[in-house]
C-alpha cells in the first residue's frame, strides 16, 4: 500500500482477521470434497467447474453493490462475498454492511459443520474404499 501511495490506515489489522475467515471457507471446501473424493472418484472432474460457477457467482470482478437490493442478504449466503468485501473494505474504504458480513461468517460457520461432520462420519470407511 506503501509503494502505490496508498493511505495505510488502522483497517490493516483486520487482514488477519479476514485470513482466518477465509481459511475457514478453504479447510470446510477441503475436508467436504476430500472426504466425497474417496467414496466417488468422479468429484475431482465436477470440482473444476463448480468452483467457476462460484468464481462468477462471488464479488471478485464485481462489487457485491450491483446486485439488487432485495438479493443481498441472500447474496450474503456466499461466505466468499463478506470475505472479499471485507477486503475490499480495508484496501479501498468500500462500504462493509453488517448484516450481510455476519450472513456470510454464519454461512461459513455452517459449511465448516457440515464438512467436519460429513468427514467425521466418512473417516472410518476410508481404509475400506482405498
Amino acid at each position: 500500500m506503501v509503494y502505490f501511495g496508498a493511505p495505510v490506515t488502522w483497517k490493516v489489522l483486520l487482514v488477519p482477521a479476514f485470513l482466518v475467515f477465509l481459511v475457514v471457507i478453504v479447510a470446510s471446501l477441503s475436508l467436504l470434497l476430500s472426504a466425497v473424493n474417496v467414496r466417488f472418484r468422479d468429484v475431482k472432474f465436477v470440482v473444476p467447474f463448480f468452483l467457476q460457477v462460484w468464481l462468477f457467482l462471488s464479488p471478485v470482478f464485481y462489487s457485491s453493490d450491483w446486485v439488487p437490493a432485495k438479493w443481498q442478504y441472500v447474496f450474503a449466503l456466499n461466505p466468499l462475498t463478506g470475505c472479499l468485501n471485507g477486503f475490499r473494505h480495508i484496501l479501498f474504504g468500500t462500504h462493509l454492511d453488517s448484516i450481510s458480513f455476519l450472513i456470510s461468517c454464519g454461512s461459513a460457520l455452517v459449511m465448516l459443520l457440515v464438512a467436519v461432520t460429513v468427514f467425521r462420519k466418512m473417516e472410518n470407511t476410508f481404509a475400506d474404499v482405498l
